[in-house]
């Protein structure tokens, strides 16, 4: 629609609006009295405990859409003040309240995950009087703050994650097959290639992976991926390395495998030419990392380090977790 030209009449509701309407969620079914909170597709529904998301109202009447498509029927709602049992402390009047139920309130957030219900002009007995809907004053404020709540709780349940690799883990593979049992199956030891063993038993207990000079045999391991893996982000495998001299830069070469019968993904850690460890970053892109996947085996193969000794402290993958719904 474009801008108009001329004078026209505007329906008029008041200062502050008495009433709305709302769509109503397929097979929801609101009833007359009860608090109506919303989806994110903005449908009327009855609030559940947890759900985090606002009333909207008050239902003026009962509606059952059950067998109904979302939107198949509207509700009418009621805004203002308006009575509802509470639960725990007992509040005090400008409180803000929560939805516990389509009839129960509190005081309590439970920790931002319940919908606001609104603020408390007055409490009579066991009742809380509640100023209920979008014409509410101080409901817009109250929600704000709370979706600021919700949003800050979010962003922080987004930061990276780590999982850790123990390097007793690591198992010595040619080709990701692992020796066999006369071989301990690929169990990394103090007499095996690499070695595993403490920097200094006596001074230094931090276990070490060394790799002697030229030695380039391959370890591996596996993980369940995890189920809030944001497999649209990049994947971050650390390595904590050291050379034994400044002649050879020391990294692996990393090859990736998600679940069975995949193709190797292949990639290059950063290298590290100094006596002092440093944590070298591998990026498994995005576009390599497939969504739904269960299992990721990688293996590391040094590079070439013909003069001086590889030694590894550290692996860890960081990933970008994504909100499960």
């Amino acid at each position: 629609m474009t801008a108009t030209a001329t004078a026209r009449l505007t329906e008029y509701c008041g200062l502050t609006p008495s009433h709305g309407t709302i769509a109503v969620k397929a097979n929801a079914i609101l009833y007359s009295g009860t608090l109506v909170s919303r989806t994110a597709a903005g449908l009327g529904v009855a609030p559940v405990d947890g759900d985090g998301f606002p009333a909207v109202g008050v239902a003026a009447s009962t509606y059952d859409n059950t067998g109904g498509a979302d939107s198949a029927i509207n509700a009418e709602l009621a805004y203002g003040v308006h009575g509802f049992a509470y639960t725990g402390s007992a509040p005090v009047a400008g409180d803000i309240v929560y939805m516990v139920d389509n009839q129960t309130v509190s005081t309590s957030s439970a920790g931002d995950t319940r919908g606001v219900a609104g603020y408390v002009s007055e409490k009579v007995g066991t009742i809380a009087y509640v100023v209920v809907g979008m014409g509410s004053p101080g409901f817009l404020a109250a929600l704000a703050a709370h979706d600021a709540d919700v949003a800050a709780l979010q962003a922080d349940a987004l930061h990276a994650r780590r999982i850790a690799i123990p390097l007793t883990s690591l198992r010595e593979a040619v080709a990701f097959n692992v020796g066999a049992i006369a071989a301990n199956g690929g169990v990394l030891a103090s007499d095996t290639t690499p070695v595993l063993s403490a920097i200094n038993g006596a001074t230094d207990g931090c276990q070490r992976v060394r790799w002697a000079a030229a030695n380039v045999h391959q370890v591996i391991f596996q993980i369940n991926v995890p189920e809030d893996l944001d497999d649209t982000a990049n994947l971050k495998l650390y390595t904590r390395t050291a050379s034994g001299g400044t002649t050879n830069a020391v990294g692996f070469a990393v090859a990736s495998y998600f679940d069975e019968a995949d193709t190797a993904v292949a990639d290059t850690s950063a290298t590290n030419q100094t006596v002092t460890y440093a944590n070298a970053l591998t990026t498994i892109a995005a576009a390599d990392v497939p969504a739904g996947a269960t299992t990721l085996t990688i293996g590391l193969t040094p590079v070439a380090h013909g003069t001086d000794v590889m030694d590894l402290t550290a692996v860890w993958l960081e990933y970008t977790p994504k909100l499960l719904t």
